[in-house]
């Protein structure tokens, strides 16, 4: 509530003047409603009296409570006084106002934070959403309150399913008051090809020669786009390079070259295909080694997608 003084001044420098405050029409109280600390009183001659007033608004905007007071013995209709106000909500202040992750890894969430103040002196009930129906924003806090002049910090999380810019916005919507808008945007970096396995190493372990071993590895796309997936044998592709120049030296010099190209010692099935959007595939990574001793082997996986590599 909020408190102001009505003033009331008897101008007569013989009578006394009594005073009596109207009861408040009750089609009014929907705006708000009014009290006084006294409703009546005697003022004395060239006096003035002071009643505090105190006003609850009930409805946002401006308005206008009529208060009506009598004055004992006048011919003239009560005084009318009006008591005039523009009807907030609470304010929240957001900080920063604005979020750019720049270059963003893919399928990883990366968290900023907000931090909200209410700036008001009531408290302020407020939620939280983001703009899109299928952001790859969120926000960890759905709804909460803040009490007058308390802060509070909240995480606004990205995780991006595309190499590409990704904008949107952070809506804070307080209760009677007005939306924070918060503008987000990030760039989407790496690879939006997931596997639950970590391959950065695959170890087989112990096998026997000349025998085939292999293990089946699952890769979903999670992207927006379809995407062409290409195996290579980093290695391989060495030896093979390396035999050509051993070769094409041999035949410049007149010299008989007899080693044949080398076999991959591993191998991966299929070797290229096509994944859509919101699929999978399985792989089948093969090793057949036909001599003892410990084989490494790199193999990359190339992922294309459209005119992107």
């Amino acid at each position: 509530p909020y408190e102001t003084d009505l003033i009331l001044v008897n101008r007569s420098s013989e009578l006394q003047a009594r005073f009596d405050i109207q009861p408040q029409e009750k089609p009014t109280t929907v705006i708000g409603e009014y009290s006084c600390d006294r409703i009546s009183g005697i003022i004395a001659p060239n006096s003035r009296e002071s009643v505090r007033v105190t006003v609850r608004c009930n409805r946002l905007g401006n308005f206008r409570l009529p208060v009506a007071t009598a004055i004992a013995g006048s011919p003239q209709p009560p005084l009318q006084s009006n008591l005039c106000a523009t009807v907030k909500g609470p304010v929240l202040a957001v900080e920063p106002q604005s979020i750019n992750w720049g270059p963003t890894p893919c399928l990883y969430d990366a968290p900023r934070s907000l931090v909200l103040t209410n700036t008001s002196c009531i408290p302020a009930p407020f939620r939280t959403f983001v703009k899109n129906a299928r952001s790859k924003f969120r926000v960890d806090v759905r709804e909460s309150v803040l009490a007058p002049n308390q802060s509070m910090e909240l995480n606004a999380i990205a995780c991006l399913d595309d190499t590409t810019n990704h904008k949107d916005q952070v809506h804070i919507a307080v209760a009677e008051g007005e939306t924070v808008v918060v503008p987000v945007s990030a760039r989407g970096t790496g690879t939006t090809i997931f596997c639950h396995e970590r391959l950065e190493e695959m170890d087989f372990g112990s096998q026997f020669s000349s025998t085939i071993f292999e293990r089946k590895v699952t890769l979903e796309n999670k992207g927006r786009r379809p995407q062409t997936l290409k195996w290579v044998n980093e290695t391989h592709t060495n030896l093979l390079l390396n035999v050509m120049a051993k070769r094409k030296k041999a035949q410049k010099d007149g010299v008989k070259f007899k080693m044949e190209d080398p076999e991959p010692v591993f191998t991966v099935s299929p070797a290229e295909i096509e994944l859509r959007p919101r699929t999978a595939a399985i792989f089948t990574f093969r090793g057949y080694a036909p001599k003892i001793g410990a084989v490494e082997e790199l193999l990359v996986c190339e992922t294309k997608v459209q005119k992107e590599k």
